[in-house]
């Protein structure tokens, strides 16, 4: 049968049809679904790179240029081309990360579903764990906080199986009660120990809290 034919009865039926013609056929139901434009992987992968892309630098532009005039107003006055070519260097690069990231994840569990002609649990450990190493493409600087972005998106996804598998119940409220644990931890380093917190985040602190 053909992809369309063959999710036409599930739930996600009406956000998944349009995109699928009534020709392909997936050799994965999987690959139905993360590119249902294609039956091919590679052609799915690229597609997802040139559209990953540019929504990236849609996000990561105004960050860094918002970062820039809040912190460094002072550079851009003494260099202005560097500043900008550094800005552009910067979004370009993070963006680049975040497409290799999601198309890194996506296609190796293509690459593993036909290498192994089966679905299996330990290939998504083993592309998660190579999708990860995309924070290599980062400026050495930013890549143990985006490696730590990396780590907690993982510790999610084992948290979302655990409950699925019911293997532990979620906890009522527990976002928050993270969120102030993780905060008190922060605040304390703020206090004792602030020169182990980046520069960035620092000037974002003293701005709030004030020098201790």
């Amino acid at each position: 049968m053909t992809t369309r034919e063959y999710f036409a009865s599930e739930k996600y039926a009406d956000v998944l049809l349009p995109a699928l013609s009534s020709e392909i056929r997936h050799g994965f139901g999987v690959c139905g679904i993360l590119h249902p434009q294609t039956e091919s992987c590679t052609r799915g992968m690229l597609y997802i790179l040139f559209n990953v892309f540019p929504l990236a630098m849609r996000v990561y532009t105004p960050l860094n240029l918002a970062v820039l005039l809040l912190f460094k107003r002072h550079r851009l006055a003494k260099d202005p081309r560097g500043v900008i070519l550094s800005l552009i260097k910067s979004s370009v690069r993070s963006s680049v990360f975040l497409a290799v990231l999601i198309v890194g994840i996506i296609n190796f569990s293509c690459g593993m579903r036909a290498v192994l002609g089966r679905e299996s649990y330990w290939s998504y450990i083993i592309t998660g764990s190579v999708g990860g190493l995309a924070v290599l493409l980062e400026a050495p600087s930013r890549r143990i906080e985006l490696a730590m972005y990396c780590f907690l998106r993982a510790l999610e996804s084992g948290w979302d199986v655990g409950v699925k598998r019911r293997w532990w119940k979620n906890v009522r409220h527990g976002e928050v009660a993270l969120f102030s644990a993780a905060t008190g931890v922060l605040m304390s380093i703020y206090q004792n120990d602030p020169s182990t917190i980046s520069m960035t985040y620092l000037s974002v602190l003293t701005r709030i809290f004030g020098r201790n």
